[in-house]
């Protein structure tokens, strides 16, 4: 037995798109109090790590611990058809989920159901560095290192945080002083390389009010994490070793 039905829409929306940002196909996890995912993107490059409490949800009726294989390119598709004042219910209707919109009509979608997969483990990393910036600064400063190249430095000291991007068309670079972002701890400098698209992937479900959490050490993976509603999402993204970058 699955029953879920939506508190918040517009957060769960921006949920499954955060998902879909970086897979095609994942596992939700349901036990009592939440529901989980972790996921590898197709090329190995990144994780998505994803989790929303049982108190985010008007209902929350899971027999036993579930494990549900989702095919998010077409669930996002289905949840772009969601308007704003609309009641989501998901239900399990044997080898499909039911989803179903409720508001001046009821609609109702079927999807079909993929093979469940384990968990991937979540990276063991002792980060040196912590930065806090809103989502909106730190997408600005995508914009601007995407006119210069596909990679993106990110170098965190303990007076402030530089972001760069290098190439043969020229250079870009931002600098936040320590007082600039919301949040700085440097306990060892730390400076990684990372591929620029994957970036603005997790970002782009970001709102003006948004603030995101990153965790850096030298040229090992990054950690994103941010909240969207009652849940949290958590990125993890593999660093490019290049030393020509300064």
């Amino acid at each position: 037995m699955l029953k879920l039905t939506i508190s918040d829409a517009n957060s769960w929306k921006r949920s499954i798109d955060a998902i879909a940002a970086l897979i095609d196909e994942g596992t939700f996890e349901f036990t009592e109090n939440q529901m989980a995912l972790k996921a590898m993107d197709p090329s190995q490059i990144a994780m998505v790590d994803f989790m929303m409490p049982k108190s985010a949800f008007k209902v929350y009726e899971v027999g036993e611990k579930q494990s549900v294989g989702i095919d998010f390119s077409e669930l996002s598709r289905v949840m772009k058809r969601a308007h704003p004042d609309d009641s989501i219910t998901l239900e399990l209707k044997g080898n499909k989920l039911e989803v179903v919109y409720e508001g001046k009509s009821t609609r109702k979608f079927l999807l079909p159901l993929i093979d469940a997969t384990a968990h991937p483990n979540e990276p063991k990393i002792e980060f040196d560095s912590q930065v806090k910036i809103p989502a909106n600064d730190l997408k600005e400063v995508l914009a601007d290192v995407e006119l210069v190249s596909n990679y993106v430095v990110f170098d965190a000291q303990k007076e402030g945080l530089k972001v760069y991007s290098e190439s043969e068309s020229g250079r870009a670079e931002i600098n936040f002083p320590k007082d600039a972002v919301l949040e700085l701890e440097v306990k060892e400098g730390a400076k990684a390389m990372f591929p620029l698209e994957y970036l603005k992937n997790m970002t782009r479900n970001t709102d003006v009010s948004t603030v995101i959490q990153l965790y850096l050490k030298k040229d090992n993976p990054l950690k994103m994490e941010y909240p969207i509603g009652a849940g949290r999402v958590v990125y993890f993204l593999a660093p490019r070793i290049d030393e020509t970058m300064g």
